[in-house]
């Protein structure tokens, strides 16, 4: 038996925990997910109003503690826990499934691994295959469906204890800068493990029958619980309608050309240029350095000259066959206007004008440059 001093510390301590956990997630919210936290203006933000609020729940516990309203509100943090870790994790695993966390990259693939930052390496390393990413997603998503029930809410938190235990891994060994982040859900996730660790060891390691939890019930029996069901679903189709609302402007303009039959990296055999008579641009003959274009699956490609990679923007129009380059960021004269034809799935003809300049390229597929997409 816990002698009762002891008990009313703990008791008191867990419910300030459960306060403190709170304002940081809402603070995660308002700071961003997904930016970095290891910045001073993070640590300067969060403690005063993590501390503030650990104060008062210490506060409130020792004034309600023995009273009917100290086991009700801890179970609403509990609720508010679960909750805030679906809203936050759900966003998590959504930009994942949508190829958005780590996209294949063309220009990654063409960097040696002595010369990656920890960063650049870790994205190269997911980046390359879809299936690993959309694994991870999923396990998300069904940790987190599991949350949102008191009953499977231990199987979701064991799931997303060895899941997030694997990205925070990942960050702090990388040194990623969101690892921060990533440690509060690890935080939070081993709060809300707390109550059931009891029955966890009796079940896992000491082979004995565990006790049920006894959690407040709602008012009216079968009825409340089925009403509590649908708005749990509601919820969460709800968060996931609203994450892919907010993104999918995004990924129309980021990924306009992902149903490009020209997503590749093309060597330039050949270059034919006859610039105008009347040209302006004295730095047309660095058209000639140009030694293969990098078509991402986004907006952005590169082209590779003199050994450097430079990044442009392009647009393809399938049905006429048109391919347009501009806005190169280290040749800003560059404005090249043509169409492509493909004169095998390995060969393309681009025929176009750079300004008022002619242009004529023959490339061929450099097909060791390829995800596993």
């Amino acid at each position: 038996m816990i002698p009762a001093p002891v008990q009313r510390v703990s008791s008191v301590l867990h419910l300030a925990m459960g306060t403190g956990m709170v304002s940081v997630l809402y603070f995660i919210y308002q700071w961003g997910q997904g930016r970095c936290t290891d910045e001073p203006d993070f640590a300067v933000g969060l403690l005063p109003i993590a501390g503030f609020w650990f104060c008062l729940g210490i506060l409130t516990g020792i004034l309600i503690y023995g009273q009917k309203w100290f086991s009700t509100s801890a179970y609403l943090l509990n609720i508010i826990l679960r909750y805030s870790l679906v809203f936050l994790l759900i966003t998590y695993a959504m930009s994942v499934l949508l190829d958005y966390s780590f996209p294949d990259s063309l220009m990654a693939l063409d960097r040696k691994i002595a010369d990656l930052p920890p960063k650049d390496l870790v994205w190269a390393f997911f980046g390359h295959t879809y299936s690993y990413q959309a694994f991870i997603g999923w396990i998300q998503v069904l940790a987190c469906c599991t949350l949102l029930f008191r009953a499977s809410a231990p199987l979701g938190l064991i799931i997303l204890l060895g899941v997030m235990s694997n990205v925070f891994m990942i960050q702090w060994s990388y040194g990623l800068c969101q690892k921060f982040e990533t440690g509060i859900y690890l935080l939070v996730i081993a709060y809300l493990l707390i109550p059931f660790l009891p029955g966890l060891y009796n079940t896992l390691i000491s082979n004995k029958a565990s006790q049920p939890i006894r959690w407040p019930v709602i008012p009216g029996g079968g009825h409340g619980y089925k009403v509590v069901f649908v708005c749990k679903i509601v919820f969460l189709l709800g968060l996931i309608i609203l994450y892919y609302n907010q993104t999918r402007r995004f990924h129309r303009y980021y990924y306009a050309n992902s149903s490009s039959p020209v997503i590749g990296v093309w060597n330039v055999e050949n270059i034919d240029y006859q610039p105008d008579d009347d040209t302006l641009y004295q730095d047309w003959k660095e058209v000639l350095d140009i030694q293969s274009l990098f078509l991402e699956k986004r907006r952005f490609g590169a082209v590779r000259a003199r050994d450097t990679l430079t990044l442009f923007e392009y647009m393809i129009d399938t049905t006429q066959h048109r391919l347009e380059f501009w806005n190169f960021h280290q040749f800003r004269s560059f404005d090249f206007k043509g169409k492509y034809t493909l004169i095998t799935p390995d060969t393309m003809i681009y025929t176009g004008t750079n300004n008022k300049d002619q242009i004529k390229m023959i490339l061929s597929l450099d097909k060791k440059y390829k995800t596993i997409r």
